[in-house]
């Protein structure tokens, strides 16, 4: 591991996986734990995608906004959903200016892979094909995410 990266993981929480319902409950307190975000220049809607089981996505809207993201969480696949990550949802859209698709995809290990990429990909298609109903330039809809919600944006871009 890079030095430089090495020096931060003792900042991070450990997260034992192996008890999904407990990590996810501390996951859920560390992300309510952060100051709450200024979305007073967007509306928020929170909807479900149809698809096969239906997806839940939190939509951000600042003002005027044309282009979009399908931003997918973090939390090792295992954590992590739409509520977790309103802070930073909220954050992109705000200090982007593009709408913020936010992604509550299925969860291992009650859904192993691919349920997780097959609701991102659900997403994807979802916000493409319903651009103008959504206010999106459909030639300006990117995907994104962090740590594991990355590895699914990587996958979900090919």
């Amino acid at each position: 591991m890079d030095p430089e990266l090495e020096a931060f993981i003792p900042l991070f929480p450990r997260a034992d996986l192996t008890d999904p319902v407990t990590a996810r409950k501390s996951f859920a307190g560390l992300a309510a734990a952060v100051p709450a975000p200024d979305t007073a220049g967007m509306e928020i809607e929170d909807r479900t995608v149809p698809a096969d089981p239906g997806v839940p996505v939190r939509i951000y809207r600042p003002h005027g906004a044309q282009a979009a993201i399908v931003w997918l969480h973090g939390g090792g696949f295992v954590m992590g959903d739409v509520d977790t990550e309103h802070p930073w949802a909220a954050r992109i859209a705000g200090l982007s200016g593009v709408i913020v698709i936010s992604v509550g995809y299925r969860l291992a290990p009650e859904h192993p892979f691919p349920a997780a990429l097959d609701d991102a990909y659900a997403v994807l298609v979802w916000a493409a094909e319903h651009a103008a109903e959504l206010g999106i330039d459909p030639a300006r809809i990117a995907v994104g995410g962090h740590s594991s919600g990355a590895g699914l944006a990587a996958a979900v871009a090919q």
